[in-house]
């Protein structure tokens, strides 16, 4: 995940957790990753707001990855509130 620090950066141990299994549903990865992720707050936002942002965008992203469809949107809230207000077949 890039955006949370210095470098983007990988969450070994959360992949660990969820290697080898079928993906939970989207709350339980956010509680999930919730512990891995550690932002500095700034004027962008508080390392809580952050924090909690992040492992949606997470959730929604492996649940993408996992369904195979670029537009799943597993919040069903639609994509300006899935953190994702560009479809990824715009970029192709």
């Amino acid at each position: 995940m890039g955006g949370l620090s210095r470098r983007p950066r990988r969450f070994p141990e959360l992949e660990r957790l969820l290697e080898g299994s079928p993906l939970p549903p989207k709350k339980e990865i956010e509680a999930l990753a919730l512990p891995h992720i550690a932002p500095l707050g700034d004027a962008r936002g508080s390392a809580e707001f952050k924090r909690s942002r992040a492992a949606m965008l997470l959730a929604d992203a492996l649940w993408k990855a996992y369904s195979g469809d670029e537009s799943a949107d597993p919040s069903g809230l639609g994509p300006a509130y899935s953190g994702c207000a560009r479809g990824a077949k715009e970029n192709t």
